[in-house]
């Protein structure tokens, strides 16, 4: 019985999925296991530290937060697969298949950072992914009018606009002792991933480009000629 209800279950969910559920079970992911994770955690005084002590072994409920970065990765992972498969059908340019291998890039980053916490044995390991998902992030933005021809002016200008507030954060953060590194952090994460749900956004809607639905009605004709 448990089998069978297990199966039913992935059958409905099969027949149901789409590009929307995919983006919103990733976006509820990653805010509630945050949420989730900064509300449970053992240390009222986390903040005083950086985002990354809420996945550390420090931490009684470390494995809350390490499970939200994994299993949102594999959402994403999957997101891409699944927009791409009928988008390079349409435009099989060269700069597509680039823009998948960056997602996928980042969305491995971003399991990466979940499976290597900011513990000391992996600690140069966990800064060097951390700081590779935003070089990857970076160079998305910068090259996205070439990969992806076919994206709005209006969001390419948001794009850059997200990309230069994110590299002003960064110049304050460094010149200046206004933001802390939770901070900055927190600040990056939310702007980073605000991006990448609008760039998923507008990569569903090119993909439903050029689907036509024709209606047909179709009429008994009793004249006999």
């Amino acid at each position: 019985l448990f089998v069978a209800a297990i199966t039913y279950g992935m059958l409905n969910l099969a027949m149901t999925i789409s590009e929307a559920v995919i983006t919103n079970s990733m976006m509820i992911m990653i805010i509630g296991g945050m949420l989730f994770s900064m509300l449970t955690n053992s240390n009222r005084d986390w903040w005083h530290y950086n985002f990354s002590y809420l996945g550390t072994q420090q931490n009684a409920t470390y494995w809350r937060f390490n499970i939200t970065l994994i299993f949102s990765a594999l959402l994403m992972a999957t997101l891409v697969d699944y927009l791409f498969f009928n988008l390079q059908k349409k435009y099989p340019d060269r700069g597509v298949k680039v823009l998948r291998i960056l997602l996928y890039a980042e969305a491995a980053c971003l399991g990466g950072i979940g499976c290597f916490p900011n513990d000391p044995q992996y600690h140069v390991l966990h800064d060097r992914i951390s700081m590779w998902l935003v070089y990857i992030m970076i160079l998305i933005i910068g090259l996205l009018r070439w990969l992806m021809p076919g994206l709005s002016r209006q969001f390419l200008k948001i794009s850059y606009i997200i990309g230069g507030i994110m590299a002003l954060d960064w110049l304050v953060f460094k010149a200046t002792s206004y933001l802390s590194l939770t901070a900055f952090e927190l600040l990056e994460f939310g702007l980073s991933f605000s991006w990448l749900l609008l760039l998923f956004q507008n990569l569903e809607y090119l993909a439903r480009i050029g689907d036509q639905i024709f209606p047909v009605r179709i009429e008994k004709n009793d004249d006999h000629q």
